[in-house]
């Protein structure tokens, strides 16, 4: 038996696939993840309680490998545009001076993003996991007004191989990573004029709405996930309470959001990493209120995204719409 050892020996390291579950190791990036980060598998068993005349417990059989877990790493902006790559599928990319924009719209055809990814995980001082064939299936994008913004990734896999070699060369992001003095808040209501929000916190969810059981005959791996029903996307945030956002609730004004992040570090000569998420058709949850006492007051208020057009959609509806500027030349492979 071999201990694991000290847990800040570990890493996680992603590529993304030429082909869907075939495992692309060659270029990989190391991810400098949180604690929260862990991918597993497990061995589903398939329970055995046939009457064959003795009390001894039968012994399961094997049932479906499931490859599934979290991604859990603040916003690097280095980073930012490869994590809705991995969700998102390609992007559109355009050079801005010297370094590069890219624009992600929610998909409205095909059953994937057809994106998928290779992880190698090593926890502690053991040898290597290595998942191939993964997909993100749901992004959460969330932070508060004292820390860094962070990026949530619900994944799953198609496969598992057990002990690869470790590697012996760690390279990480020296940029800092985005944080709550970087962000801004803007909501356009479709009659009223826009008006920038303070907010002490917040969380964003992308959901494609992927199904996550598509077992079939013939395998014990999982098929790739398709999409298995209406995006969605929720907005939640915690502000200081105003009575304006009553108003909203009731009258079922919709709006877009748009949370834009602009760092202080440049991507390119003159132009600052940035990312920029337009959630159109956005609408107040009617159930809205103000608190009740004694302090200063705060309200919590929850968006659910409809859809509608965006800055870069073409007059198109899309769930959402998503800017990112790096020195990444383009996300298309």
């Amino acid at each position: 038996m071999i201990a694991i050892g000290i847990g800040n020996d570990g890493y996680v390291r992603v590529q993304n696939e030429a082909t869907y579950g075939t495992a692309a190791t060659g270029s990989m990036t190391l991810l400098p993840v949180t604690a929260e980060t862990l991918v597993n598998h497990v061995v589903e068993p398939i329970e055995q309680n046939n009457v064959i005349a003795s009390r001894i417990q039968q012994a399961p059989c094997q049932g479906r490998n499931v490859n599934s877990g979290v991604i859990n790493i603040d916003a690097h902006p280095t980073l930012v545009g490869t994590f809705f790559h991995y969700f998102d599928g390609n992007a559109t990319d355009t050079a801005n001076g010297t370094a590069f924009n890219h624009v992600w719209l929610a998909r409205k055809i095909g059953e994937s993003s057809e994106e998928s990814f290779t992880l190698q995980q090593a926890l502690g001082t053991g040898l290597a996991d290595q998942f191939s064939g993964g997909v993100v299936t749901s992004l959460t994008i969330s932070g508060d007004n004292s820390g860094k913004v962070n990026f949530n990734l619900d994944c799953i896999f198609q496969s598992h191989v057990a002990d690869v070699a470790r590697i012996s060369t760690f390279t990480f992001p020296v940029q800092t990573p985005f944080n709550f003095g970087h962000g801004i808040l803007n909501i356009d209501p479709d009659s009223e004029a826009a008006f920038d929000q303070d907010i002490n916190s917040f969380e964003l969810t992308l959901d494609y709405g992927y199904d996550l059981e598509r077992f079939k005959f013939g395998s014990f791996n999982i098929k790739r996930p398709v999409f298995n029903t209406i995006p969605s996307v929720t907005f939640t945030a915690n502000i200081d309470a105003e009575r304006q956002f009553l108003t909203f609730a009731r009258s079922y004004e919709p709006s877009k959001l748009s949370l834009t992040f602009t760092h202080t570090e440049e991507a390119g000569s003159g132009v600052p990493f940035e990312f920029i998420v337009e959630i159109p058709g956005a609408q107040l949850n009617p159930e809205t209120e103000i608190p009740n006492g004694n302090d200063r007051l705060s309200m919590d208020i929850s968006f659910i995204g409809y859809g509608g057009t965006t800055t870069n959609s073409s007059g198109l509806d899309r769930m959402w719409d998503v800017l990112v500027t790096d020195n990444t030349p383009a996300y298309d492979s």
